[in-house]
């Protein structure tokens, strides 16, 4: 006679997931994990927002006549968002 041990059920957790588990840490339990919530919590891990530099920063590349292009840093924040 052959017992079956439970499965244990997993569960994929998404990024979109987990943020919102850290959002949800009480302050007072932050400060079990080591951390000071006035200066730093488990949901400012996450990059919800890509600091951009603005166009000027990011000139456009002049190529031979009239013809103009994107330097690599657009190119490569555009990669991100893609």
């Amino acid at each position: 006679m052959s017992m079956k041990t439970p499965r244990k059920k997993k569960l994929a957790l998404t990024a979109e997931r987990v943020y919102e588990i850290f959002k949800h840490i009480p302050d007072e339990e932050c400060h079990f994990l080591g951390m000071d919530p006035n200066f730093a919590r488990p949901d400012w891990m996450f990059l919800t927002v890509i600091p951009a530099p603005p166009l000027n920063v990011r000139p456009t590349v002049i190529m031979f006549g009239p013809a103009k292009g994107h330097d690599g840093l657009t190119y490569k924040l555009g990669g991100i968002i893609n």
